[in-house]
């Protein structure tokens, strides 16, 4: 499938999904739900993808994609707070916090609630929106760590 890019004088695009934001730049590893904004060369990378091995790409992008409810949150944390609008609002950054919570917590009920739960204190202060998106930035870095250790172990037994 070939990718599709498109400037901020034509977002005809970005709303022909409704439901679903478009990333200005996406990760050049396919199918990868995250921003490329680690650039290298003409390529943009996401996080999760710079740095790894081509051959991991695949793997790293199967962690995101089965991690999708997550990696949703993520960037919509990270628009929220990249917004001009919202950035400076902490009203509306808050109402976007629990709205997120609600969206998230039904698919990690259970086994993966208590470690995404927003809600951990640090020095006296609750989490905030911001401070949460990173956390889950973290536990989703966390998953493909795993994959990869799995594969890295499976090659030197």
């Amino acid at each position: 499938m070939a990718r599709q890019t498109f400037n901020d004088d034509d977002d005809s695009i970005a709303n022909s999904i409704p439901h679903k934001p478009v990333a200005r730049f996406a990760c050049a590893a396919g199918q990868c739900p995250m921003p490329g904004t680690i650039f290298t060369g003409s390529t943009g990378l996401c996080v999760y993808h710079v740095g790894a091995h081509a051959g991991d790409w695949h793997r790293i992008t199967r962690v995101l994609v089965d991690w999708q409810c997550v990696m949703d949150e993520i960037n919509a944390a990270r628009r929220a707070h990249c917004s001009h609008d919202l950035a400076g609002n902490p009203d509306a950054l808050e109402r976007l916090f629990g709205d997120a919570w609600k969206r998230l917590q039904p698919m990690v009920a259970g086994a993966w609630e208590d470690d995404l739960k927003p809600g951990a204190v640090k020095a006296g202060q609750p989490e905030d929106y911001r401070e949460w998106g990173i956390r889950l930035e973290r536990f989703i870095g966390q998953r493909v760590v795993e994959i990869l250790r799995k594969r890295l172990g499976a090659k030197a037994a």
